[in-house]
């Protein structure tokens, strides 16, 4: 018995498996790939270890020529700031009474390692210079050492004699923190017998720097030593937040430790590095020096 097949039920054949095929051909749905969240680097911690200024850093305590004239009164042109120093003390005259208001006649730049200094000259008829200087020291401590005796001069000083002459330093003390602290006043030098000084004087200290400004003037003080206390400190204030800034971003690479030196050796052949000197660490005090050298025999002055 044969069997027949009609067009149109082959043609649904076909047309059912056509549709199971093309079923079989559509992709099954997928879910979205959520993006992978960035990993943020965690802000580096802020920069907490000694507050140590250094060469063009010092050009942060300075003063624009504008800020120098509405700070003093009495002031002419102001020149470009320099790395050199001006020391005008002569290392004589009348003493002052108490001993430590002699201090006014002591040049801090002495002790001082760098500095960057600026100067501006007067309209007074006698044509003197204004200043100041912004002093780096090898470390804090000899830079706020000599801070506190300016502020413990400011204590003592408000009257006192210069010679046979009465004298005085009219003068404001700001402890703004962090370690900040300023002393300005008015000085009037007057040593009984018609000689003297009559100057503005201001010194701030922040870390290893001392700032001190000197401007002569004549007759009465017309000075705001209150305004100008605020602006020494609120600069030391704005440069120790640039140190700190700069600091945290790059971080000071810790010291190196000097090779070991053979006792044999002879001193001649010890390395100079930015770390030291043979086995001698740079910053060192006299007695670690000492004990760092093989073999060394000290003779100390009498």
């Amino acid at each position: 018995m044969s069997t027949r097949w009609s067009s149109r039920t082959v043609l649904g054949v076909l047309t059912a498996g056509a549709i199971i095929a093309l079923s079989g051909c559509v992709p099954a749905p997928q879910a979205t790939p959520k993006p992978t969240p960035a990993t943020e680097s965690p802000a580096p911690a802020p920069y907490d270890g000694p507050t140590v200024f250094v060469g063009d850093q010092l050009d942060w305590f300075l003063p624009s020529a504008d800020e120098i004239a509405g700070l003093l009164p009495d002031v002419g042109d102001v020149g470009s700031p320099s790395p050199s120093l001006i020391q005008i003390s002569d290392g004589g005259g009348p003493e002052l009474s108490p001993a430590i208001c002699n201090l006014f006649l002591y040049e801090p730049s002495q002790a001082s390692i760098g500095a960057r200094s600026v100067t501006w000259t007067s309209s007074l008829p006698d044509g003197r210079d204004g200043w100041m200087h912004v002093l780096q020291f090898a470390d804090e401590a000899t830079a706020q050492g000599l801070m506190d005796r300016y502020v413990e001069v400011a204590k003592q000083c408000a009257d006192f004699t210069y010679g046979s002459g009465a004298s005085t330093f009219d003068s404001t003390t700001l402890d703004s923190g962090d370690g900040i602290r300023a002393v300005t006043g008015a000085l009037v030098l007057d040593d009984g017998l018609g000689g003297g000084h009559r100057l503005y004087q201001g010194y701030a200290s922040v870390g290893n720097v001392l700032v001190n400004f000197w401007q002569p003037f004549t007759g009465d003080a017309a000075f705001d030593a209150e305004r100008a206390a605020a602006f020494l400190s609120d600069q030391a204030s704005d440069a120790r937040s640039q140190l700190i800034e700069e600091l945290t971003a790059n971080p000071p690479a810790p010291a190196a430790t000097p090779p070991a030196v053979d006792p044999a050796a002879a001193w001649s052949s010890w390395q100079v590095s930015a770390t030291g000197i043979g086995p001698i660490v740079l910053g060192s005090d006299l007695d670690e020096a000492i004990a760092a050298v093989p073999g060394a025999t000290v003779i100390r002055p009498e």
